[in-house]
Parts: C-alpha cells; sequence; structure tokens
C-alpha cells in the first residue's frame, strides 16, 4: 500500500499541521549536534518553564509523540527529537547510534539548546538513553519520566514474552533469522507490518488514531529509501540487548543509582516488552521512584493512550520534588 498523502511528505514538512490541523504549531527545525544533522518538532509553552525533551523509542522518531506535544506546554517549550541512526539522523559513525553515544548526543543537544536543566521523557530504548543522560548529566536533567523503558530486568524474574521471542530472536540468528524475517516483512505493505506491529505491542490496535497510523506507515516507508536505516537498527539493538543482559548492564544499574531528578517509571501492565521482571529491578534498585502501571495499556503510551500520559507528566511535574519523593 503506498503512503498516503499527505503523509508521504512526512519527511519535507516544516509545521505538522500541514499533516493534520490537530498539529498545527508543531514546527520542524533542524540542527547539526555532535557531527548529526538532526530533526527537532519544537512547540512553545508556558513562559519561564523547563524545557521538556521527548526521546523516541528503537525504530521510531520524533514524530511518535506528535500527540502528547501540545498539551505538554502546560510545563514549557517542548522539543521532541530524532535520535543518531533514526528518524532523519543519519549516523556519523556506524556505533552511533548505540544507546551510550545517544546519551552523550543528547547532552551536547541540551548544552546546544541552551535551556538550563530539562524535563526528559524517554520511551523504550528512549527510557534507557535517558536514563543514562540522567546518571551520568544529573545537572541537565530537572525530572525524568520513563515510559516502559528498556531498563534491566530482575533476572530471576525474567519470563519472555511471545513477542519478544519472535521480534528480537532473529538478532540472535544472524544469518538465517534475519534472511527469514526479511522474507517476511517484503511480503507485507508497510500498512500490514505496522498493523502486525501494533498488534504486539498495544491490546488494542483500534485505539491508535488514523493519524498516526498513517506516520507509522510513512515512518516505515522512509525506511526503505534510507539506507543507514537497517545498520543503524541492528547496531542500536544489539547496544540494548548489552545494556539489558551483557556487559552494559552494570553500566546501566549504575546510572540509574546516580539519578538525581525526581523520577516516574511508568510500564504498562499490557506490554509486551517491558515485564514485571524490570519493574522488580526498578524497586530494588531505586524503591524512592514513583511507579505507575496502568491497566490496558501497552508499550507507547504515548501513542495509545496519549490523554492519560500528557495528564501524567504535568501532574508530576508540577508536583513532584526530590524530598516530596523521599518521603513517599
Amino acid at each position: 500500500m503506498a503512503v498516503a498523502p499527505p503523509f508521504d511528505r512526512m519527511h519535507v514538512v516544516e509545521d505538522f499541521g500541514e499533516l493534520d490541523e490537530v498539529w498545527a504549531g508543531t514546527r520542524v527545525e533542524w540542527l547539526e549536534v555532535a557531527g548529526t544533522r538532526t530533526r527537532l518538532l519544537r512547540r512553545d509553552g508556558a513562559e519561564d518553564g523547563p524545557l521538556v525533551l521527548l526521546v523516541h523509542g528503537l525504530g521510531g522518531s520524533a514524530p511518535n509523540w506528535l500527540e502528547v506535544m501540545a498539551p505538554l506546554t502546560a510545563i514549557g517549550d517542548v522539543v521532541a527529537v530524532d535520535l543518531q541512526g533514526f528518524g532523519e539522523a543519519a549516523p556519523p559513525r556506524p556505533n552511533a547510534p548505540r544507546p551510550v553515544a545517544n546519551a552523550r548526543f543528547l547532552a551536547t543537544l541540551l548544552h546546544a539548546l541552551d535551556r538550563g536543566p530539562a524535563v526528559v521523557v524517554g520511551n523504550s530504548m528512549g527510557g534507557l538513553v535517558s536514563t543514562l543522560l540522567a546518571g551520568d548529566h544529573p545537572e541537565l536533567v530537572d525530572h525524568l519520566v520513563l515510559l516502559c523503558p528498556a531498563l534491566p530486568p530482575w533476572l530471576p524474574g525474567v519470563r519472555p514474552s511471545r513477542f519478544q521471542i519472535s521480534s528480537f530472536g532473529p538478532f540472535l540468528l544472524p544469518g538465517v533469522g534475519r534472511v527469514l524475517q526479511r522474507r517476511r516483512i517484503r511480503r507485507m505493505t508497510f500498512e500490514e507490518q505496522y498493523r502486525a506491529m501494533m498488534e504486539g505491542l498495544v491490546p488494542d490496535p483500534d485505539l491508535i488514531p488514523e493519524r498516526m497510523v498513517n506516520v507509522g506507515v510513512a515512518n516505515l516507508a522512509r525506511l526503505k529509501e534510507l539506507r543507514w536505516r537497517g545498520a543503524a537498527f541492528s547496531e542500536a539493538t544489539t547496544g540494548l540487548f548489552e545494556h539489558q543482559l551483557g556487559p552494559g548492564r552494570s553500566r546501566t544499574l549504575a546510572a540509574m543509582r546516580r539519578v538525581t531528578a525526581p523520577t516516574l517509571y511508568v510500564r504498562g501492565l499490557d506490554d509486551p516488552l517491558v515485564l514485571d521482571a524490570t519493574t522488580a529491578m526498578v524497586r530494588r534498585v531505586r524503591p524512592d521512584w514513583t511507579i505507575e502501571e496502568p491497566d490496558g495499556v501497552g508499550h507507547v503510551p504515548m501513542i495509545e493512550a496519549a490523554g492519560w500520559t500528557a495528564d501524567r507528566i504535568v501532574t508530576f511535574v508540577r508536583g513532584a520534588t526530590v524530598t516530596q519523593l523521599r518521603a513517599g
């Protein structure tokens, strides 16, 4: 299936109101950061409030946040960024899409924006990257919000889901596994690929707004045009595994312990990727963090439950302080 107009122009629009009037005012800017020309989606927000930085997950891009950007302006100016190796941000080096490299990239970005400590919101791999940022550069993070973050699980409690095995198993079999996966995908339209992905990630894909379905389909089509995206995805996936189960695991746990910002951890009870074992580890390492586990929510709350997600972030940022969280 061809990408529906005007979403076939998603990579060149200057204001996302060109795609849907609901997003009018979400403008596109380009910035050179750490050798990467990256795309920023920006909205002006409450005066004197902190910057809100939105960090997408594996395979995603800045437009993943379109549904929550307007309500988050109640906090301050809002910026969603394409990480190195995703969206429109070509990686300057082969290892640039890895979590540690992207955490350094975010630190450089925040220095370039020169807006003081920011409210950093990360989903999935973006949650891992945001945690590394907050642990390594606590002076840059005012509040940390982790939406279904790809943090290390408590190993005795790990029970891989069927979706985890089917989605990431091929990366453990770099030969035949990936060949079979590519063959299966080639037989599917972009719409079918997006539907299959969302059926695995969220409990009810029919609740996703049609405009966000069109964004997802357009992103998959763009993936075919940017030849570096496949290698970048593989590199980021390898880095993700290392931080959850391999040599990077201890580094991630150490970063979690160093976080000083008030932190909200959200994990949907229907999330097939971030499992109970991850929440169990968070409770062990950071019992002071605020934990929310909404029922009926999967892996991408900002897409499937945008209203609830935005309200929860705004409420948390307005009301949370380190003292309050520790007392709770």
